[in-house]
């Protein structure tokens, strides 16, 4: 890449969105909803199911996502800054643990304030969650991100072995 353009920040961040939304939140929500539900039958003899789970994690999954619109456009000027400053930068390794550390924080901030905001005690579990679910989607987006690139390019082998 030889100079990281505006239009690479709109594209990193509408993959890293479509990862959010479709894969990584809803991996995590349902992993941990499956953790609830085996404690509480554990120690409390809950006896209900995952049926009675799933419904409040569908919409949870969804407030999310729509709430995670916002999250993206505040991500964009950091987004851009991260691009720049690792434009010259070869190591796929490094670019890819920087977005996911860049994504990952912007989610915990961001989960943080908006748990504290509407339901305080909230704020440190749901930054929690939100941020291992940007973390997530920054790497990758950012990878998919690398390896369209290297596609793009001309006179370069289109196999690129992770990371």
């Amino acid at each position: 890449m030889t100079a990281w353009r505006i239009d690479d920040t709109i594209g990193l961040v509408a993959r890293a969105y479509g990862w959010f939304a479709l894969v990584t939140v809803p991996v995590v929500s349902v992993t941990v909803a499956c953790w609830t539900a085996t404690v509480s039958a554990v120690v409390d003899g809950w006896r209900g199911g995952l049926e009675e789970v799933l419904p409040a994690v569908l919409l949870f999954d969804v407030v999310t996502a729509v709430a995670a619109l916002g999250g993206a456009v505040v991500s964009l000027p950091f987004t851009h800054v991260l691009g720049v400053l690792l434009v010259d930068v070869r190591s796929r390794r490094l670019q890819v643990a920087a977005t996911t550390v860049l994504a990952g924080g912007l989610g915990c901030v961001t989960a943080w304030i908006a748990g504290e905001a509407v339901l305080p005690p909230s704020g440190p579990l749901l930054a929690l969650f939100v941020g291992v679910s940007a973390a997530g989607a920054g790497a990758l987006a950012r990878w998919g991100q690398l390896r369209s690139d290297t596609r793009q390019r001309p006179g370069v082998s289109p196999t690129v072995v992770w990371p």
